[in-house]
């Protein structure tokens, strides 16, 4: 029996976002920030200090929080969220929604794109990705796992989700921290939501997943902000794509559903 019935884990390393303040918490649910500063102080986590090589950038770090979650929390239900995404009210519902369905995990997909190549070009454009470095992962998912990148409509979003503790999600995180390793080959790949979304189209298309959109992180339960800031995104229902899961068009799970 875990001494927790679920748990939210974020992570924080060199700096690259801002903590909010947790607004409303859940019952017997454990807050986790890992972290390696140990200037760093909450009122509302409960800080894990973890010390990393000094070989790994601090997205490095944070891709290995993010895929071993349940190294840091102790409860077989976790809800991962980037320290830009602020926790506004009460989970329960949320938690109890997922702990009952037959879902392993739970997502949201990319609002304004929907294929791996949009994003790599996006992220090149919009972002500074080397072009090489794109076309690496292009190239691999392409020539050597056959998938198509451009056409293929499957495109997740990675400041949120949520996982129960299964063999089948400790594979899927695993393979993808590796292809992450893999890809970045030493240098700070930070995609690693296309790795992700690739990985589960790929191999694990039959997991039960419960896929949301993005007004998940723009309603009672979460505010979303900017790296680093305190003014939340601006969001706007209708900059809203239609949604597709695994090359299909779907309906996406919405907080009225709860």
């Amino acid at each position: 029996m875990k001494p927790y019935k679920y748990a939210v884990l974020t992570y924080l390393f060199g700096g690259y976002d801002k903590l909010h303040p947790i607004i409303t918490k859940t019952p017997d649910t454990q807050y986790v920030l890992v972290t390696d500063n140990r200037n760093l102080v909450s009122d509302d986590w409960t800080i894990v200090y973890k010390d990393f090589p000094d070989t790994l950038s601090d997205f490095d770090k944070c891709l290995y929080v993010r895929y071993h979650p349940f190294e840091f929390v102790n409860a077989d239900i976790v809800l991962r969220i980037d320290a830009s995404v602020q926790v506004r009210d009460d989970l329960t519902r949320i938690f109890q929604d997922f702990e009952k369905g037959d879902s392993q995990l739970a997502v949201h997909i990319h609002p304004t794109r929907n294929t791996v190549y949009d994003e790599l070009v996006a992220w090149v454009q919009q972002r500074g990705m080397d072009i090489d470095e794109a076309n690496k992962v292009i190239q691999f998912m392409t020539q050597y796992e056959g998938y198509n990148v451009k056409d293929y409509k499957h495109l997740i979003q990675l400041p949120w989700s949520m996982e129960k503790n299964t063999p089948a999600i400790q594979r899927l995180d695993e393979l993808t921290y590796a292809w992450n390793k893999y890809l970045g080959n030493g240098s700070d790949f930070r995609c690693d939501q296309c790795v992700f979304s690739f990985v589960i189209a790929k191999y694990f298309n039959l997991l039960p997943i419960d896929v949301w959109d993005m007004r998940i992180l723009f309603g009672k339960y979460f505010l979303w902000y900017p790296h680093n800031s305190d003014v939340p995104f601006q969001f706007d229902i209708k900059d809203l794509k239609p949604a597709y899961w695994l090359n299909k068009r779907i309906q996406t799970k919405r907080e009225q559903d709860l």
